[in-house]
């Protein structure tokens, strides 16, 4: 593996993967950076799954891998936390009471379709999810609170799943959610209810299949927490349930 970056800035970009066979073929992928938008990261799960066609296994030997690196770059990025350097992009970011996501984050509607948050009106029909059944139903919304701008801390998590299909499980696919809160909007997680910013690596969140419409757990894959730039944020407040469905994952109301 090699480290890639824009030297300016040293801004990372990705990491490039070198795989080669007994053979001494060479297959090469670039695992975006954590902070990459979503349509490259489904790019990225295209070009692994193309290897995986001509190299049996290629995503499994891959997700191990990965799994000891990511290991390795959590452990880095603690011992640099304890810095007080390391810590001052996070605490530029606002904290407070404020329970609420960005205006561009998307929430499911009763018809299935999604809208930007910002876009969200008291009348409209959402859905709720609910979290021992995984049953959806439609909600009303009584309010779109909106707080007023200000550079929030903004907790950003990256969240995948893994299927296996066909004969001995060899065909494998990585599906992908990404989520930005403020830190302190409940969740509920496998492991129990926790804020957005209490969330840790390998943590299990209910989340849309795409395909069937269905809700899986996925899991996260990384999580960072920095300033979000001068915005407004939003909550809804419904009528009924206890969740809503933001960006495809499910997340607890106020």
């Amino acid at each position: 593996m090699g480290l890639l970056d824009l030297r300016e800035g040293r801004v990372d970009l990705g990491t490039v993967i070198f795989y080669t066979t007994e053979k001494g073929r060479r297959y090469t992928a670039c695992l975006p950076g954590y902070k990459a938008d979503p349509k490259i990261w489904e790019k990225y799960f295209e070009d692994i799954h193309a290897i995986d066609k001509g190299e049996p296994n290629f995503v499994l030997k891959l997700s191990y891998v990965l799994s000891k690196e990511l290991g390795f770059q959590l452990y880095r990025a603690t011992a640099a936390g304890q810095g007080k350097d390391a810590n001052k992009e996070r605490e530029s970011g606002t904290y407070g009471n404020d329970i609420c996501f960005p205006g561009d984050m998307q929430v499911t509607m009763a018809d299935g379709f999604t809208r930007d948050l910002s876009g969200v009106k008291a009348g409209d029909e959402i859905v709720t999810v609910d979290p021992a059944t995984r049953m959806t139903t439609r909600v009303r919304v009584k309010e779109l609170t909106v707080h007023e701008a200000k550079n929030y801390a903004i907790t950003r998590v990256l969240l995948l799943a893994v299927e296996a299909h066909g004969v001995g499980d060899r065909d494998v696919q990585l599906r992908s959610k990404w989520l930005e809160a403020t830190p302190n909007h409940p969740m509920v997680t496998r492991e129990g209810n926790k804020k957005a910013g209490e969330l840790k690596e390998g943590d299990g969140l209910l989340c849309q299949d795409q395909r069937t419409g269905a809700y899986r757990n996925y899991t996260v894959w990384y999580k960072t927490e920095t300033a979000g730039g001068l915005q407004r944020v939003y909550n809804i407040v419904a009528g009924g349930g206890t969740t809503f469905v933001m960006n495809g994952v499910m997340v607890s109301q106020k």
